[in-house]
């Protein structure tokens, strides 16, 4: 909640927190998984509606979530408890036009699995238009292809990676194609307010040059002009494995 409240602080327009993978269900006893959505999930959950909402944030929630257990695996996997869903749902109603910051959980999320879901969208969409499984001759666009993603904020400046681990794991993997990256070798329980702004933050800030595929950087600042709040331009994405 910390790091919540600090990307409040500094103007963060967005954050994300990766929460479980549905690689994690290839990893683990489908029981096992259920067990820890329905436990470690559902007590996240309903603790953080009261502190989230007071804070003004906005909840978001992104993976195979939302979907039908028909589309889970037929041994059960995929499967989000509806319990769960029940609370997340509520949560995502309580918190919709709060403004202090948009929070996202990846809850059962996958980056595959997502771009795939925004491809059976476009098709179902186009056949429910034109009668067909094609786009006519109208191209597929790029505001196409965000509209139809999970999220709800498309851009990420920043992709915070905790653990031992140097790779990204699938997050967020189209949002996240000009994120610069930072790899914080603690685990989450140890990720401080402290570390998230004077490590990963300045790091940002003050010593990556973003062209965004221009041909001059923008001019770093010194660290006491750096202003307060920082209204970054995109999104800061704390890429973590919570759950």
């Amino acid at each position: 909640m910390e790091t919540i409240r600090a990307g409040i602080e500094l103007g963060v327009r967005a954050l994300s927190f990766h929460l479980t993978s549905m690689e994690n269900w290839k990893k683990r006893n489908p029981e096992e998984m259920i067990a820890l959505l329905h436990g470690h999930g559902e007590r996240f959950l309903k603790s953080s509606l009261e502190p989230l909402d007071s804070l003004g944030v906005k909840v978001k929630l992104i993976g195979r979530f939302w979907e039908d257990d028909d589309d889970a695996n037929d041994d059960g996997s995929n499967a989000v408890p509806p319990s769960v869903r029940r609370i997340a749902k509520q949560i995502e109603e309580r918190t919709a036009h709060n403004t202090k910051i948009l929070v996202q959980f990846g809850m059962n999320y996958s980056g595959r699995d997502e771009l795939l879901r925004v491809v059976n969208r476009a098709v179902t969409a186009a056949a429910m238009q034109n009668g067909t499984t094609t786009t006519g001759t109208r191209h597929f666009t790029e505001s196409d292809l965000v509209s139809l993603l999970d999220t709800e904020d498309s851009n990420v400046d920043l992709l915070i990676r905790t653990g031992d681990a140097v790779r990204t794991s699938g997050f967020l993997p189209y949002q996240s194609c000009l994120a610069e990256l930072v790899f914080v070798k603690l685990m989450w329980p140890d990720f401080t307010r402290d570390v998230f702004v004077n490590t990963c933050l300045k790091e940002f800030l003050l010593n990556r040059n973003r062209t965004l595929g221009g041909d001059e950087p923008k001019q770093k600042q010194p660290i006491h002009d750096v202003p307060l709040p920082l209204f970054l331009e995109e999104e800061v994405v704390l890429h973590s494995t919570i759950l």
